[in-house]
Parts: structure tokens; C-alpha cells; sequence
């Protein structure tokens, strides 16, 4: 059904990485990444106290006290990962900006990316903008040697410069290398079965025609949608 069909489409778009963005690089075995970033989230205009028409005739919500202005509430979002012994990282994460940010031309947000030692305390800060879809290379020092990019060069830069200042993927507010910046979207092949109805269905959203398309959704969801056979 519906549901089932909703779930697996979520499920291809977080094994997709063309729907997210990866941040790569080397670190020092045991340090902890942590990316980190608080923002304000609109609520929708509501009503304290409202009416609702006895007979759903397309009348309006009758709002005794008036329309109340949205409000901002404190939000913020926290991940963080381990390096591995091999000192080597690859980190699948969202885009640092919120997508109905994104939507307004020009606006961008950073990611606070942080180096930690086990206690929690901080031994190097940088800012990162990465788009979706997007991938760069970043070898942190984590304060016992130089951050670099994966071509060896510094990273250098303003952690406070603005988000979209330059384009992305960035660091510190310089534009990752394009030897070492890449789009996930072109040179990812799906392998996981997830991956591959991910692609199938965004290939089956642009067929013309509400009919072809969810007869194109139900022949991803048969050929990639239930388990392999054993």
C-alpha cells in the first residue's frame, strides 16, 4: 500500500547518497568529529481558540482571539562520529543547510565542525558549508598538526566568514579544492538494493503523466522494493 510504498522511498533516500552529503578525510585514531549547529524553527500561524463549522460546507475556521503570529523556537541539531584506528573517515551527513532556508536564493547555512578528545574537550573548530549531494576531503589535525585539504594544501581561512560568501562545499569560508570536491550524484553508482530504488524512483518522477508515473513507482517498489530471495 501507501505506507509501505512511503517507507521503502524513505529508506532508498537515506541509502541514496546523492541525497545527502559526505564529508571524507583523516583524523586521528579515537578522536570524535561532531558537527553542531542552533537555528530557530517557525511554527505555522495558529489560533489559541477556535471554531470549527458544524458542517464541512469549504467554511473557514472561525478564530475567536484572531490569528496568532508564528512562533521561533530554539533548535538545534548534534551528530557526531568516532575515527576509526585506520585514521581514515568517511561521514555521511545532511546538508549543513535546512531545506526551507535553502529555498530562499542566496541563503546558506555552516555546520560548527568541532575536533574532541574522548572527555569532550575541543582541540580544533572549523565552520563547514556543504550542499546536498555534494562530497569534500578534509584532513582535521585536531590541533596536533596542520588541517589540510586532501591536496595537501592548508586550510587556513575565517571559521566566521559568511555561510554563503563563497561556493560550496567550504571550509573556514574557502571553497574546497576542486581536485578534491566532487558531486555524489554523478560519480556514485548505486550497489545496495536501497540505493537502487532510490534511483529508480527519482528516474520514475520525471515520466510525464500521473498514470505512467505510479505505474513507474510500483515497478521500482516490485523490482527493488521486497527482500532478494534466498
Amino acid at each position: 500500500g501507501g505506507l509501505r510504498e512511503a517507507l521503502l522511498v524513505a529508506a532508498g533516500a537515506a541509502a541514496a547518497d546523492a541525497d545527502h552529503a559526505i564529508l571524507r578525510g583523516t583524523a586521528p585514531a579515537g578522536k570524535i568529529l561532531r558537527l553542531r549547529k542552533r537555528f530557530g524553527t517557525l511554527t505555522s500561524p495558529f489560533c489559541e481558540k477556535g471554531v470549527e463549522p458544524a458542517v464541512n460546507v469549504g467554511l473557514p475556521r472561525i478564530c475567536l482571539t484572531g490569528e496568532k503570529p508564528p512562533l521561533t523556537l530554539d533548535d538545534e541539531l548534534d551528530v557526531q562520529t568516532t575515527v576509526p584506528a585506520g585514521g581514515s573517515y568517511a561521514w555521511h551527513i545532511g546538508p549543513s543547510t535546512r531545506p526551507f532556508v535553502g529555498a530562499v536564493a542566496g541563503r546558506k547555512e555552516a555546520y560548527k565542525l568541532t575536533c574532541e578528545a574522548p572527555d569532550g574537550s575541543v582541540l580544533e573548530t572549523l565552520s563547514l558549508v556543504i550542499d546536498r549531494g555534494q562530497s569534500a576531503a578534509v584532513n582535521v589535525g585536531c590541533g596536533a598538526r596542520t588541517t589540510t585539504f586532501a591536496d595537501g594544501v592548508a586550510v587556513g581561512g575565517d571559521r566566521s566568514a559568511p555561510a554563503a560568501s563563497v561556493p560550496t562545499p567550504s571550509v573556514n569560508g574557502i571553497t574546497v579544492p576542486a581536485l578534491v570536491a566532487s558531486s555524489t550524484v554523478s560519480k556514485t553508482k548505486p550497489r545496495t538494493r536501497a540505493q537502487k530504488l532510490a534511483t529508480c524512483n527519482r528516474k520514475a518522477s520525471k515520466i510525464q503523466g500521473a498514470k505512467k508515473r505510479k505505474a513507474a513507482r510500483k515497478s521500482c517498489t516490485r523490482r527493488y522494493g521486497s527482500k532478494p530471495p534466498k
